[in-house]
Order: C-alpha cells, then structure tokens, then sequence
C-alpha cells in the first residue's frame, strides 16, 4: 500500500488543478468519472481535480459497480461534457451507447488513463464519438503510477505533445534500461522517478518498468504559453 498524509492530498489536489488546466476542462464542464473506486489513484486523482478547480465530477465506480447501461444513461441524462476513465471500458462504453441509440451531443472531451494508449484507439473513439453526435470530441491521454501518487497529462493538440510534467513536484531521469546508466534527457530509456515533495510513502530514484521513446523535452509549444518538461507519450513496458 502507498499511504497518502493529508500533505500528500493537498498536493494532489494541486495535481488535479494543473491537470485540469492542461486539459482544457471548463469550469462548468459536467464530468462523469468512470474509473474504478477502491485505492485507486485513477479515480482519486479525478475527485481531487474536481474538488480542487470546483468541477463539477460524478463517480460511478466504473461498470463494476454501476452497469454499463447505468453509465450510458447517466451521461446522456446528463449532457455531461467530458468523460474519464480506462480506455478499454470507455471505449466499451461508447460502443454499447451507439449500437442503443444513444445521444452524446454534448460532449467535448474523453480523458483516458490507467492503461496503454495508442493513437489509434483514439481515432476509434472520435469516430464512435461522431456516432454518438459528438463530433468534434478531443480525446486525450495521462499518464501516472501508484509511486508517483499523482498523473500528467496531454493538451488539446491534433498530435500528442507528450504528457507534461511538474518539475517542483518530481524529478524524472531517463536511464538505459539494462546498465541504469542516466542517459540525456531526450534519449530513448527507462523512465525513473523521484518525489521531490510528499510525507507517507516515498520512492527515491524508483525504476518504473516503463521504456520511453524521445525521453523528455523542453522546448516552448506557442499553444501553450509556459515551458515545462513533456514526457513523450510514446511508452512501452521493459517487459
């Protein structure tokens, strides 16, 4: 277990804000949040994001706990605008709403965590989207991981400009992934991070097991306004 002091809360409700920010989401955007409950940091860093930027967000437990029927109701019900969750399941889920007749004229944004996510499932999604009546949805990847206890994520952007980082928050090194050796922070290798605040349970210098291809890069994206690092979203496991 990774224990959360309410030092680590406060920070990751500070993650939940930048996140929000990246994404685009509007203040008054009505979300439903399909990650699973249980210690989750998926589902928990959603709530906190809400909590944090005073969005309105509506955890359902996934389709473990409400049905799938359930979900897809409640999302046309109501209007809700983005919608979060594993990519396999929302990827389901949008499926089942489509062949039912469904209507998803109002949503703006998919957010997808917890799994692998290719540029292809993305494009199945839009066009599932567009089927639902929503077809101008931008669909977006995060990436985070239990030791890390907080996730990142891409902007709104025709390609992926990579997952972007908060540099006083953790220390991200790439190193090759047979030696450890630390490589520069472009090259492709093995993702390695270290908390640089946070109480609870800490990792220093933790080997993630996740292969990075283009490292990590700083230069300035004119849509956005700010330099911070981007972890490329090109990631693979080592196994």
């Amino acid at each position: 277990p990774f224990l959360y002091t309410l030092h680590d809360i406060e920070i990751l409700k500070v993650a939940g804000r930048r996140l929000i920010d990246v994404l685009g989401i509007a203040h008054d955007a009505k979300t439903v949040n399909l990650f699973p409950y249980a210690p989750h940091l998926a589902f928990w860093q959603v709530t906190m994001a809400g909590l944090a930027h005073g969005v309105m967000v509506i955890g359902t437990g996934g389709g473990r706990v409400s049905s799938t029927e359930a979900n897809i109701q409640l999302i046309e019900r109501l209007s809700a605008e983005c919608i979060v969750g594993v990519p396999s399941y929302v990827y389901h889920l949008l499926r089942r709403g489509a062949r039912s007749g469904a209507r998803f004229t109002k949503l703006k944004q998919v957010v997808l965590g917890a799994e692998k996510i290719t540029e292809g499932l993305k494009d199945k999604i839009r066009e599932t989207c567009a089927e639902l009546g929503a077809p101008n949805v931008h669909v977006f990847g995060t990436f985070g991981f239990t030791e890390a206890r907080m996730a990142f994520a891409e902007m709104p952007a025709a390609q992926s400009t990579g997952y972007h980082l908060y540099p006083d928050l953790g220390l991200f090194e790439i190193v090759d992934p047979k030696t450890g050796e630390v490589l520069p922070d472009d090259a492709d290798g093995e993702l390695v991070y270290t908390p640089l605040d946070g109480r609870g349970t800490i990792v220093m210098r933790f080997r993630t097991g996740d292969v990075v291809k283009g490292g990590i890069r700083y230069e300035r994206l004119p849509q956005f306004g700010g330099v911070v690092p981007r972890l490329s979203a090109e990631i693979s496991r080592v196994s």
